[in-house]
């Protein structure tokens, strides 16, 4: 709770989806210089920026390796919006990165499943139907959003989605060259489609993702910058 209060955050645990159990070695092991630059080069995520800057062109391999912390980069292409996140916590499975203004973004083996200080958030998620589809690269899952409305009322969206691995596909992050397969998940409902898209390893790790939040945020696009 006082990492809480330092970063300025003003969500509860309860909102909170991974933020009770903090990374033992994190102070001991964060590159100060690293951190300074991530703090100053992370774009908020909540507000569109005119001038769009992208913090990976201020970052080095060697500087990544050496901060000695995982670090996210996450990305709102239609807010022009982007931002380093360090790992912020770990819950029952779901895992929190906090970017440097206090917005979190929550994953359940790579699938996001909550969203805290995007305006319209992502409440949670049911992603357990689609993770095991998408690690096997096939099947047809149903997925639940939840959101609060104007009034704080709880709003839900279900959708049919169909899997479909599209082979593999090199990518590149920071200089390391990753052969990943390429999962695409097509969901409806009748309002609106959405294609999530993920680059995952044999082990099952989600490098790269493009995941939907809700209409009113768009998509998030992410990259794990460590190895």
């Amino acid at each position: 709770m006082k990492l809480l209060a330092a970063i300025g955050l003003s969500l509860g645990l309860a909102v909170l989806a991974g933020c009770e159990k903090q990374p033992k070695n994190a102070a001991k092991t964060t590159d100060p210089t690293v951190l300074s630059l991530a703090i100053k080069t992370a774009i908020g995520l909540l507000k569109p920026q005119p001038k769009p800057v992208d913090p990976r062109k201020h970052l080095t391999r060697q500087a990544i390796d050496q901060a000695g912390i995982p670090i996210l980069f996450a990305g709102i292409e239609r807010r022009h919006a982007y931002a380093t996140l360090s790992l912020f916590g770990e819950n029952r499975g779901v895992v929190t990165w906090v970017s440097s203004d206090g917005i979190t973004l929550s994953y359940r083996g790579g699938l996001l499943v909550a969203t805290r200080g995007l305006g319209q958030d992502l409440m949670a998620a049911d992603t357990g139907e689609a993770l095991a589809a998408i690690r096997s690269g096939a099947g047809k899952p149903v997925r639940i959003y939840d959101y609060l409305d104007g009034e704080d009322q709880p709003v839900r969206r279900s959708f049919v989605c169909k899997v479909d691995n599209s082979g593999r596909e090199t990518i590149e992050i920071f200089g390391i060259k990753l052969t990943l397969r390429k999962v695409v998940e097509e969901c409806n409902n009748p309002e609106y489609r959405i294609e999530n898209t993920y680059w995952i390893s044999g082990q099952h790790r989600i490098w790269q993702s493009k995941q939907w939040v809700g209409p009113d945020v768009g998509y998030v696009f992410s990259q794990q910058l460590s190895r």
